[in-house]
């Protein structure tokens, strides 16, 4: 990916193209996590060959991810939220669109910008691109069936096939290229899913890009999603939140405030409880009645659901979702937080246009509802 992809690729249009191909991508599957551990690290080889810095990439690529996730009708987080909620996955598509579409338009602009900047630093450019590839065609042979296992996993993620099946098959066809291509014995195989590939070419650029952990790299990201989980139920059975909105809920008088303190409350759960689903139920539960009664329609809820506990979670380290992310791209997500764009404003472009009354999901009157007088906008 990173040998081919170099030849096609424009540096000052490396970063929007890599956003629009991982909103693409996560869009069909439905997963973040699926498509940056494939061409979410394909991405990373090519960036950093172009000069563009480690935590810009990440950034876009949790970027991609988050509004494909958010949009995707076969996401988890649609389908969680929708239900939370109590609405139709068609209902809360329509709800999210309001809102994503705007910040999807932005943020593609935003990145042209950054990546306009970074084709004009002394770091970016094309300087050192033919002597990458010509230390990856030294290293390994280019036969063109060195792309078969990331074509065979993106055919079955499209195909709606589990991410799972899909990457287990992806893994298999990476063996079966190893050994037949680049003529890796069965032990070299093993050892590299295992501890990761250690071979070393000599050519700095190239081992940072190559040079990765196996299984065993990520054991710490294992033993911090189950000390979450734990800490979650915990916090859950608890009900940690529940007897602090009782005490909020009625000082919010405005929708604004309502909404406002829908998202701290969501961003408050991945806080606690360290996952983005076990947030996302939490406030589902909290709310639903406090928002049927304010006269919203629950795809109303179900939007700010994702809008908070899904962004939220990709930008605190120690959630699930951002151990992931750290281990499979590299960098924190403290690090690449101001370049996860998309991330960080939707919550922003979701509360303005709340209170502008621009996206506001009510019932009308004829449909049985009354709103108290004293509910403003």
């Amino acid at each position: 990916m990173i040998y081919y992809g170099l030849d096609i690729v424009s540096p000052a249009l490396f970063l929007p193209a890599g956003f629009l191909v991982c909103c693409g991508i996560t869009y069909a599957t439905g997963t973040n996590w699926g498509a940056a551990s494939t061409i979410g690290v394909a991405l990373i080889g090519m960036g950093i060959s172009l000069g563009v810095p480690l935590p810009v990439i990440a950034g876009m690529i949790i970027s991609g991810g988050v509004f494909g996730v958010n949009l995707s009708p076969l996401s988890d987080v649609t389908i969680l939220s929708s239900a939370t909620a109590g609405t139709t996955v068609s209902d809360h598509l329509k709800a999210v669109s309001k809102v994503n579409r705007i910040v999807l338009v932005l943020s593609a602009a935003a990145y042209y910008f950054m990546g306009a900047y970074y084709a004009g630093s002394e770091t970016g450019g094309t300087e050192h691109i033919v002597e990458l590839q010509h230390v990856l065609s030294q290293t390994f042979d280019m036969n063109p069936l060195v792309l078969a296992p990331i074509v065979i996993t993106l055919a079955m993620t499209f195909a709606k096939i589990p991410s799972q099946v899909a990457l287990f098959c992806g893994i298999i066809a990476g063996g079966l290229v190893a050994a037949v291509v680049q003529s890796n014995s069965l032990h070299d195989i093993f050892a590299a899913l295992n501890y990761g590939f250690t071979h070393t070419t000599g050519h700095e650029l190239a081992d940072t890009l190559l040079v990765r952990g196996g299984i065993q790299s990520m054991m710490w990201t294992f033993s911090l999603a189950f000390i979450a989980l734990c800490m979650g139920g915990l916090l859950e059975k608890a009900h940690f939140l529940t007897v602090m909105l009782e005490k909020i809920l009625p000082k919010l008088k405005s929708n604004v405030s309502l909404v406002f303190t829908t998202l701290c409350t969501c961003v408050l759960g991945n806080v606690t409880t360290s996952e983005v689903y076990l947030s996302m139920i939490l406030n589902g539960s909290l709310y639903k009645e406090v928002y049927a009664q304010r006269g919203f329609k629950p795809e109303m809820l179900s939007r700010l659901l994702s809008e908070g506990s899904m962004t939220s979670g990709m930008l605190l380290p120690w959630t699930t979702a951002g151990a992931f992310m750290t281990a499979t791209l590299g960098v924190s997500p403290l690090v690449y937080a101001p370049y996860a764009v998309y991330v960080w404003l939707t919550p922003i472009i979701s509360l303005l246009l709340v209170g502008m009354g621009r996206t506001l999901i009510k019932y009308e009157p004829a449909q049985g509802y009354s709103v108290p007088k004293d509910i403003t906008n």
